[in-house]
């Protein structure tokens, strides 16, 4: 399985961490308060472009920061990682509650973080893939954001890519706002229009863009 490029011997979460979670605070303020999101999906153009890091900061710092109560939720069947990234249980999940396989109380659980929660992913199988369409994944967000542990502010999830799982494109829908992560300087620009297009075709909502991976470069002349 592919991970996403990170420094040697650190997690998605750790980098998360790391990272400047202040940050993030004006970008959250204005998706879950200006436009009125209470849901968010966060996807790519191909796998390891900081997907899943990105998801991770924007939910540490909308439960830290803001210390809003949010839920985070592992909607990728290719790469599913975020149980293990908390220590938590890989089953029962998300997929589980979209298939009716498990109740929304099984679903959830608490991380080592105050106000964080998260839905795993859940059973892998090869079936049910029809259980992504717009509607159902809606449906099951909102019984999770309504009945469980007293309701969330903030819904994250972090979805599959779009080379990865190009059907699911369809299902981006279901969400009140999408952000597309890209790799700078690795992410052809013609696919991230492509796949873009696809989202509004599917009558997504692209909130933001986040450029992941910057490299800074100093010229010669500033050595010494």
């Amino acid at each position: 399985m592919k991970k996403e490029k990170l420094h040697k011997g650190l997690t998605p979460l750790d980098v998360a961490r790391c990272g400047n979670l202040d940050a993030v605070v004006p970008t959250l303020m204005q998706i879950s308060s200006e436009r009125n999101i209470e849901t968010v999906l966060v996807t790519s153009c191909n796998p390891g472009e900081g997907k899943t890091t990105t998801a991770l900061k924007l939910a540490l710092a909308a439960a830290v920061k803001i210390e809003q109560r949010v839920l985070l939720v592992d909607c990728n069947p290719a790469r599913p990682i975020l149980s293990s990234q908390f220590g938590c249980r890989d089953v029962p999940g998300f997929h589980d509650l979209l298939c009716e396989n498990a109740e929304p109380g099984e679903v959830v659980q608490t991380t080592s973080i105050s106000r964080l929660h998260l839905a795993s992913f859940g059973t892998k199988d090869q079936s049910g893939f029809n259980v992504y369409n717009a509607q159902n994944i809606r449906e099951k967000l909102r019984e999770l954001s309504d009945s469980v542990f007293g309701g969330y502010d903030l819904v994250v999830v972090d979805g599959a890519s779009g080379a990865d799982q190009p059907d699911l494109s369809v299902s981006a829908a279901a969400f009140d706002g999408v952000i597309l992560v890209l790799e700078c300087e690795g992410t052809r620009w013609e696919v991230a229009q492509h796949y873009e297009a696809r989202l509004s075709a599917a009558s997504a909502t692209v909130v933001g863009t986040v450029m992941n991976k910057r490299k800074f470069y100093i010229p010669k002349s500033l050595y010494a």
